[in-house]
């Protein structure tokens, strides 16, 4: 049923936005769909190839998960395998090659649909907003840096956030004017009207609209999540000015204290 034709490296460590720490691999698991369908021929639905396909993974690694070496759990678009001893967890991520050079078709369990993702497309996306502004990867792993320090109140994707400043590099020169920025956009927006950051708005509380599938990224995001979003960015701003005040006065010390809370959080 699982007939792997090929793997394609994804996610932040193959487009080299991965911050310090971050231990989460993820690969498209390209799949023959002859193999993948059911036996009437029908097409396999995408929360049902991921509840199978990490079956398959627990039963074939049986020894390893009643030992304990590995978890495994099936996510919103793919099967996390978890290994506890080292805090690594690779994500596989069930996915159907289409007619367009590039463009793959993965799950997405919330809808039970096969979405579109472009995964070169956004690589290039990036290498074309480094020619305009070289400090574009820097500033992303800067903003997920602090959304992770936030903890699970922060919860915009880290996808919505290279789709952003990528999208804000040409604008913005420098990395401190790049995430300036950044929080710029949020700060000043009203916590209880609809936020749209990229692309055409929809009911969402946020909308963060991928370029070329045009699915909005954030739309699982809540008012909720929209309003500690906008109160994080404000605060990271006073941060921001306080950090640049020790530092025009020469205390060096507290202003990387400042910037190290604000980025960093209690992470090692």
């Amino acid at each position: 049923m699982f007939e792997v034709v090929d793997e394609v490296p994804h996610g932040s460590h193959a487009r080299d936005t991965a911050i310090v720490g971050f231990k989460d691999i993820d690969y498209l698991v390209v799949l023959n769909p002859t193999a993948l369908n059911k036996l009437d021929g029908t097409e396999r639905s995408a929360r049902d190839t991921v509840a199978r396909l990490a079956r398959m993974i627990r039963e074939r690694r049986g020894g390893l998960v009643a030992q304990g070496t590995i978890e495994v759990r099936s996510q919103e678009h793919s099967v996390g395998v978890k290994y506890p001893g080292t805090r690594l967890r690779v994500d596989l991520v069930p996915a159907l090659r289409t007619q367009q050079h590039g463009c793959f078709l993965i799950p997405n369990r919330a809808t039970d649909e096969w979405m579109e993702t472009r995964p070169y497309l956004l690589k290039g996306r990036l290498t074309r907003a480094e020619g305009e502004n070289a400090h574009v990867k820097k500033a992303i792993r800067l903003v997920k840096g602090w959304r992770r320090a936030r903890g699970k109140a922060m919860q915009i994707p880290s996808y919505a956030v290279e789709l952003l400043l990528s999208e804000w590099a040409g604008a913005h020169a420098g990395l401190s004017g790049l995430v300036r920025a950044f929080f710029d956009r949020l700060a000043t927006a009203h916590a209880g009207q609809r936020l749209a950051l990229l692309g055409e708005p929809d009911r969402s509380p946020i909308t963060v609209r991928d370029p070329w599938s045009g699915v909005n990224v954030a739309d699982e995001l809540s008012a909720d999540h929209r309003a500690r979003l906008i109160e994080n960015a404000r605060r990271a701003l006073e941060e921001l000015d306080e950090a640049k005040s020790l530092a025009t006065e020469g205390r060096g010390r507290g202003a990387l204290g400042v910037l190290r809370r604000l980025f960093k959080g209690n992470y090692d």
